[in-house]
């Protein structure tokens, strides 16, 4: 049993290990808490490989006993000269990478505090109850229908089933009014609601206010995420080999991707 749980510790530090070729420190430890081979752990680094820690270990024999074979296995990698394959480089890379993004896009959601107002729960409540008819318009950057080559597409819904930018935008509409620009699969749109009536069978009383406030809230948030990231792009200089991406894409190893998907 404990052979299985020693391998369950090794598995979910895995990651850590990878993290022990970014940032090993060479620096020579005066009094080290844990010796494997030449690899020496201050107890200031023991205090923070604990504090880090992906999940609980309460047996202090089982933490001490990871960390050992971290050490042992990070050696043995190196004594094998893998953290100078380019395929171990790619994987730093890629951490690096994912990392990054993860954290801004961690911080940037946690930055957006949007609260719904109590008069746009209860309309959301009601609204789940209802079907509407609208229609929807492609608009440019200023705000303008994009008429051209564009037809109006017309939906007949529940609202309870539509996708979240068009409950948003359809939250405070009455009908005949226009939405303001929303993003949606990266283009602004607009949503006309025509008409709204009561769709069987009837599920928001199943809903109360808290539940309908917490659902507005992340969708209001997923939203506004959005809307930043399309703002980023739109500030962004991106240049595209449109023919050696298509080729690459569609006849190389990319599969049959359907041309209208690429910009």
């Amino acid at each position: 049993m404990r052979y299985v749980y020693s391998m369950l510790v090794i598995s979910i530090l895995l990651i850590l290990i990878v993290a022990g070729f970014a940032i090993k420190d060479s620096r020579p430890v005066a009094e080290p808490v844990i010796q494997v081979n030449d690899r020496a752990i201050s107890a200031v680094e023991f205090r923070q490989i604990y504090a880090d820690r992906p999940y609980r270990i309460d047996d202090s024999e089982d933490f001490l006993d990871s960390i050992i074979t971290r050490e042992i296995l990070i050696q043995e990698a190196h004594r094998l000269k893998i953290d100078h394959e380019e395929s171990f480089r790619n994987s730093i890379k890629k951490y690096y990478e994912q990392t990054l993004t993860r954290i801004l896009l961690d911080r940037k959601a946690a930055s957006l505090s949007i609260e719904p107002t109590p008069e746009q729960v209860s309309r959301y409540i009601r609204r789940l109850n209802m079907q509407v008819e609208f229609n929807l318009c492609q608009v440019g950057d200023d705000g303008e229908i994009v008429e051209e080559g564009q037809e109006e597409e017309s939906y007949i819904k529940p609202y309870r089933d539509l996708a979240t930018p068009y409950q948003l935008c359809l939250l405070s509409l009455k009908d005949g009014e226009n939405s303001e620009p929303f993003i949606l699969d990266g283009e602004r749109r607009i949503v006309r609601l025509e008409r709204s009536t009561p769709a069987l069978p009837q599920v928001g009383e199943n809903l109360n206010e808290e539940q309908a406030r917490l659902i507005l809230a992340q969708a209001m948030q997923r939203q506004a995420l959005e809307e930043w990231l399309i703002g980023l792009r739109d500030k962004a200089k991106i240049n595209v080999d449109d023919s050696f991406v298509r080729e690459t894409l569609e006849g190389k190893g990319g599969g049959d991707l359907p041309r209208e998907k690429l910009p």
